[in-house]
């Protein structure tokens, strides 16, 4: 065997410098990180451009359809680096963000992220792992389980919504918590909020819990801006015969008021549906309560 420039010549063939350094030290870094090789990624070349394009084109939204990522160029870097890691799954037409629990990979950041909350010590604590994760690793992992709602991100007290990837290393996220399933005695209240979030599984995902905490936020901000309105008007013209005559419910105003009062916006979707579905629980008729509100604006 002879060196040639960067490549080193064996029997007529040439072997690059990056494969050379590769079997010299394949059997040591085997040793140091035991795990790695299952998680690898599948691809010669990334940029940070790439891991940005994966996490504002396909994780953030939990799907993409085949074409949509032919078109985008996302397929090679989906298969090479979302793939290995055990993230992503090809339903029909379409890839979706995966996330399993029960997977080793992800059990193992899961079990982690419960003892640790500091984001810096988890980056050391999966980089010294037996996977020996990448910084891009890392970040491709922790922002799907972030969007998947089995982490939450806190600033300090605040939770954070991860909009860019780099959040996760720009020092805007200091800590991760677990996400927490909703108490099970309180999931048989869910049906009474399908009027605004629609049919959804009796035991939500944390996806579905995200998508049920968007759109009770949604529901929080119309009916403060309604009951702000119309006690407004209460005030104006309570002294007027003809409002008296309207006999209006001020005790059901007054109820649903103090509801979405309560419910603080910044609260994470675990803690504001939990909140919202105790609500539920003790009134079920809510629909039919909104319903009143609305007919009276």
């Amino acid at each position: 065997a002879c060196l040639v420039g960067s490549e080193m010549c064996i029997r007529d063939s040439y072997l690059p410098m990056e494969r050379l350094l590769s079997h010299l030290f394949d059997e040591p870094l085997r040793k140091l990180y035991p795990e790695h090789q299952r998680i690898m990624p599948r691809i010669d070349i990334y940029t940070s451009h790439h891991v940005n394009n994966l996490f504002s084109q396909f994780i953030k939204h939990g799907r993409l359809t085949v074409e949509e990522a032919e078109k985008k160029g996302l397929v090679p870097f989906i298969k090479g680096l979302l793939e290995p890691l055990g993230i992503v799954t090809k339903k029909g037409s379409a890839y979706t963000l995966h996330i399993a629990p029960e997977d080793e990979v992800i059990s193992y950041i899961l079990e982690l992220s419960g003892q640790e909350h500091d984001l810096y010590k988890i980056r050391q604590n999966l980089r010294k792992s037996p996977y020996g994760f990448m910084d891009d690793q890392i970040d491709l992992l922790l922002s799907s389980l972030i969007v998947s709602g089995y982490l939450i991100p806190y600033s300090r007290q605040e939770v954070v919504e991860l909009k860019d990837i780099n959040q996760l290393n720009s020092g805007e996220i200091i800590t991760l918590k677990s996400g927490r399933a909703i108490e099970p005695e309180l999931l048989s209240a869910i049906p009474y909020g399908r009027f605004i979030w629609g049919d959804v599984e009796t035991a939500p995902s944390p996806a579905t819990l995200k998508y049920m905490w968007k759109e009770a936020v949604q529901f929080v901000k119309k009916y403060r801006r309604l009951l702000e309105e119309l006690h407004s008007m209460m005030d104006r013209y309570r002294d007027y015969s003809i409002f008296k005559l309207l006999n209006i419910d001020t005790a059901l105003l007054n109820r649903l008021t103090l509801f979405v009062q309560s419910i603080s916006l910044n609260m994470s979707p675990q803690e504001g549906m939990e909140r919202f579905l105790l609500f539920l629980k003790e009134n079920e008729g809510l629909q039919r309560d909104v319903s009143y509100i609305d007919r009276l604006y």
